[in-house]
């Protein structure tokens, strides 16, 4: 937001929420100054708006930065302005469908047989318990801010569906784990979003304190929540026979 009233939207994704997160820690929430780096601002036709894009990941982010220039421009917004500006905020699941509606008015609740004689390509609810987690060495994956696995290329990394080669890799929380009810069993693979959202931890912190099966993620055995999941087979070798978790519930009063 600029002091004549230019706006421009920026959401982050990946490493750049992790030093978001950081910064919201201090407790600074307002009026804060962004200085983006080499970002690429795009048009969107027909509404008069711009976001800002990470071109070719060398986007990089500073909060308040130390300078005269941002001194001047943090001053010009508090002369205009006769309240703050809107405070930093995180996309929560309150931007999306709420976790009641979601759950509840949304989507057909399943158990684990009905849900393998569904519609493929429907989404179900499905009551279950993690029994165990599969394939324990591999709960991680390396991806680009797109969330696609990334292959080596001639000592380079490439990015398939972005087809380019890219600089920077993240890891990424990508868990297999065999879900029972009452009557049945199936295979499910939760990805990072939701991983995170169990865990509280990133995949990367996870990656640097330890390599084996972290115990944030061993505990996850033997719990009990409502998964969102589409009727549809993973196609990866890898992940053969198994669904992609969409969403996980753990609000005691909507399993009940």
């Amino acid at each position: 937001l600029e002091a004549d009233g230019s706006k421009v939207e920026c959401t982050l994704f990946g490493n750049f929420v992790d030093e978001l997160n950081s910064f919201l820690a201090v407790g600074k929430h307002t009026n804060v100054v962004v200085l983006v780096h080499f970002g690429k601002v795009k048009s969107l036709q027909g509404n008069n708006l711009y976001n800002v894009q990470n071109y070719f990941n060398c986007i990089r982010i500073t909060y308040n930065p130390d300078f005269e220039e941002a001194k001047n421009h943090r001053e010009r917004m508090l002369d205009v302005m006769e309240s703050p500006t809107r405070a930093l905020s995180q996309l929560t699941y309150s931007s999306e469908f709420s976790v009641t509606k979601d759950f509840l008015d949304m989507v057909a609740m399943k158990t684990i047989e009905q849900f393998k004689e569904g519609n493929l390509g429907s989404s179900y609810l499905v009551y279950g318990t993690i029994k165990h987690i599969i394939d324990e060495q591999y709960w991680w994956y390396t991806a680009y801010g797109c969330n696609k696995s990334i292959n080596p290329n001639e000592k380079k990394w490439f990015c398939e569906k972005c087809n380019r080669h890219i600089s920077k890799v993240i890891p990424s929380f990508w868990i297999k784990v065999c879900v029972v009810d009452e009557n049945n069993f199936v295979i499910f693979v939760i990805i990072d979003k939701e991983t995170k959202q169990l865990s509280n931890m990133s995949c990367s912190n996870m990656c640097n304190v330890q390599e084996n099966l972290p115990k944030q993620i061993v505990d996850l055995s033997n719990k009990s929540f409502v998964f969102k999941v589409e009727a549809k087979k993973q196609v990866n070798s890898r992940f053969e026979e198994s669904f992609h978790v969409q969403r996980i519930c753990y609000d005691a009063s909507i399993i009940k």
